[in-house]
């Protein structure tokens, strides 16, 4: 019997994303560690545990007291929180690979202490190297004085093409007097292409096919005459 086939498209699968979490190191910021410079306002020290400081200001984590941020501290913040002042940055590499069609996406609640004037900052991704930023940061939006606010970007697969098989990282910068930050963390999503489904068709609908366009072939020409 003779088989003929008919390529169909499942457009149903165009554009589903499939989200994995990818690991942080010390995203909550609680690893512990001795904080060496006590103030009223809490205890706090250059650096933290899994990333590293960077730029000419200070940056690093405290164990802030109630009064600089007042009362409505969410839960998710803990004890600690890192901090990165004007001119600073803190950074890790996340032990990946940037792959071929895959976008990623990074989150973190964002705080404004009461008793700094000015916020400011940005984040993003960076590639191999923290010098090697992927497209742009993102601007942090100002929660408003003693408050925070969850935020995040998602960058698309077509902003990394240029990177694949670099090692991904992430980045926080301080602009402005001192932007607080906590819960930190990223996701990997990859989209599905749409897939193509070879599905064989009986050569009987072929003929029935070319009945039809006979049938109207002899009726034109009927009609012709």
């Amino acid at each position: 019997m003779r088989l003929s086939v008919l390529v169909i498209t499942l457009s149903l699968l165009a554009g589903a994303v499939q989200a994995s979490t990818v690991s942080v190191s010390n995203g909550d910021f609680e690893a512990p560690y001795e904080l060496t410079n006590v103030s009223a306002l809490g205890n706090w020290d250059f650096g933290a545990p899994g990333w590293t400081a960077g730029g000419a200001g200070a940056a690093g984590t405290w164990e802030y007291s109630d009064s600089v941020f007042g009362p409505s501290i969410p839960a998710a913040i803990g004890d600690r929180v890192a901090y990165v002042n004007a001119g600073s940055t803190l950074y890790q590499s996340l032990g990946i690979n940037i792959e071929a069609d895959t976008g990623y996406s990074l989150s973190a609640i964002f705080g404004n202490r009461l008793d700094v004037s000015g916020f400011g900052g940005s984040y993003g991704f960076y590639a191999g190297d923290p010098t090697n930023i992927i497209g742009s940061l993102y601007e942090i939006v100002n929660p408003g004085d003693g408050a925070f606010s969850v935020q995040s970007v998602t960058a698309l697969a077509a902003l990394f093409v240029d990177y694949i098989g670099q090692e991904l990282g992430i980045i926080f910068t301080g602009e402005f007097g001192q932007t607080n930050f906590d819960n930190v963390g990223v996701e990997r999503l990859s989209s599905y292409q749409d897939e193509v489904a070879i599905v064989p068709v009986p050569a009987a609908i072929w003929l029935f096919g070319s009945a039809l366009f006979a049938g109207g072939f002899l009726t034109r020409r009927k009609k012709a005459a």
